[in-house]
């Protein structure tokens, strides 16, 4: 009996555990379409390959049969994702809203589950290492847009109106502090007073961390 061979695209999809229908639906083709993608019936394209890439966890590579490692590039605390896309800042401007910012440096995907839910997200670069070693320069933490937080949340806020920070809240009597997790960096306490004179204020609460394989 000879062996069946599977075409790279319906391993990975086996593979992934994911079913036609939800791949199919993701990707805005039917059902038959994405068979067709399968069976080499037809080609898909470039940007519908990335997309097929990163939802199965493989490489473009392993799908066009240039390599056969189910080499994984996507962190791996990265959620499958279903096309939905959020944008990732450079920095937010206090006073400007989310959508009117112009330091758009990518877009990366996000999960079905934060897509369909009634929150707002964004993805923010990380910069400098006052929250090192949890946070490095160069991370993409997925903010969940929100104006209040629990002791332990890792918040983006705004103080004095500048850009937004990241830091740890820890909720205290009187106040709030912001905490560096870097210990050679000072974490600030700000009284209620402060609070609302500042002002100090929160943009979100980070829900995910990406961080690109070097």
């Amino acid at each position: 009996m000879s062996n069946i061979v599977l075409s790279p695209l319906k391993q990975a999809r086996i593979k992934s555990g994911l079913k036609v229908d939800e791949i199919a639906q993701s990707l805005g083709v039917s059902q038959q379409t994405y068979y067709n993608y399968e069976s080499g019936n037809r080609e898909p394209s470039g940007e519908t390959l990335k997309t097929l890439a990163t939802m199965f966890s493989v490489t473009t590579d392993f799908l066009l049969g240039v390599t056969d490692e189910m080499t994984n590039l996507v962190p791996m605390d990265a959620p499958l994702t279903y096309g939905a896309k959020i944008k990732v800042l450079g920095k937010v401007p206090a006073g400007v809203p989310i959508e009117a910012v112009e330091c758009v440096i990518d877009e990366i995907d996000i999960s079905k589950e934060m897509a369909e839910d009634e929150y707002e997200y964004l993805g923010l670069l990380v910069s400098g290492d006052s929250m090192f070693p949890e946070y490095l320069d160069g991370d993409i933490v997925i903010i969940r847009k929100q104006n209040t937080a629990d002791t332990g949340d890792d918040v983006v806020a705004y103080v004095n109106g500048y850009d937004a920070t990241l830091k740890r809240l820890q909720r205290m009597t009187g106040g709030i502090r912001l905490k560096a997790l870097n210990p050679q960096y000072e974490s600030k306490f700000y009284s209620n007073e402060e609070i609302k004179k500042l002002p100090v204020s929160i943009l979100g609460v980070v829900v995910e961390m990406r961080r690109t394989k070097k």
